[in-house]
């Protein structure tokens, strides 16, 4: 009997996951799904354990989405057969403009000192030309707070190699204004790495329509990033993922992505819906 036979005879009388047809009939859920005209390509986004995603596309896992503490689990990455590619961080700094003037903020906050332990721990899970972007505000307001993370890089041994910024914009095209009415300032983008890279051919300088949501970033700049750093099938490392445009347009380019989010209820009213939303298409 061929495998389609097989397939089409295990369905036949009641519905079954492509888990089950393959337990049943010992054949590969791959080909199950091409036999069932699903495709190779079809997106199955599934919950594997408590507080663990995975995204996996054809036979292959594509997208990891862990509800777990980033400066706990970033030491647990060390231990893996494997490097990334690009990070990008976008951490919930510990300033006084957060503090004092954001205090719809409920969320946990990183001081400095846990973010330089990161940067160490961060090491040993990237390569020397890893390509980690580090997007920081430049509100002067507290500029001497947020130098004292910066340093951090270069504490451990990191690398400046390129910084331009990310201007926000209203509907209208013209630049975003703070509570005084001044155009607020670009907010930085820096790129390092262990060593030395070529930054020629990248762009940094970005513009875009201010997102939904305040911590939720241009999807045309993050692909951007992601296209020119990394290759097909390289591996992406979001630590404190927040949103989910990090991880859309790494599966968008063909690369994996693992993303840390350690609020379950962001993961739960804000990743998740979207995810629902984009697989219904």
């Amino acid at each position: 009997m061929t495998q389609q036979q097989l397939v089409i005879d295990a369905v036949t009388w009641e519905e079954k996951s492509v888990k089950q047809i393959a337990s049943e009939t010992n054949i590969l859920e791959p080909n199950i799904r091409r036999i069932l005209g699903t495709g190779t390509k079809t997106w199955i986004f599934e919950r594997i354990a408590p507080g663990i995603y995975t995204i996996t596309i054809g036979d292959k896992t594509k997208c990891i989405i862990k509800c777990w503490d980033a400066l706990q689990e970033i030491k647990k990455l060390s231990k893996a057969p494997y490097k990334f590619d690009m990070v990008f961080l976008d951490i919930p700094y510990k300033t006084a403009a957060v503090t004092w003037g954001n205090r719809w903020v409920k969320y946990d906050l990183i001081t400095q000192d846990q973010f330089d332990e990161f940067l160490h721990d961060l090491k040993q899970v990237i390569t020397p030309t890893t390509h980690v972007y580090h997007m920081y505000s430049n509100a002067p307001s507290w500029w001497k707070q947020m130098k004292a993370y910066n340093d951090s890089f270069e504490k451990r041994w990191f690398k400046l190699q390129k910084q331009w910024g990310w201007q926000k914009l209203y509907k209208n095209w013209k630049p975003c204004s703070n509570m005084r009415w001044e155009i607020m300032k670009r907010e930085w983008l820096a790129l390092y790495s262990l060593e030395d890279i070529d930054t020629s051919i990248l762009e940094m300088d970005y513009e875009s329509t201010r997102p939904r949501t305040a911590s939720e970033k241009c999807s045309d700049m993050i692909r951007s990033l992601i296209t020119q750093s990394t290759k097909v099938g390289q591996r992406i490392l979001d630590p404190f993922a927040g949103t989910w445009v990090v991880w859309e347009q790494a599966l968008n380019a063909s690369r994996n992505a693992m993303l840390f989010e350690k609020s379950i209820d962001r993961v739960k009213n804000e990743i998740l819906p979207r995810l629902t939303k984009i697989f219904s298409k």
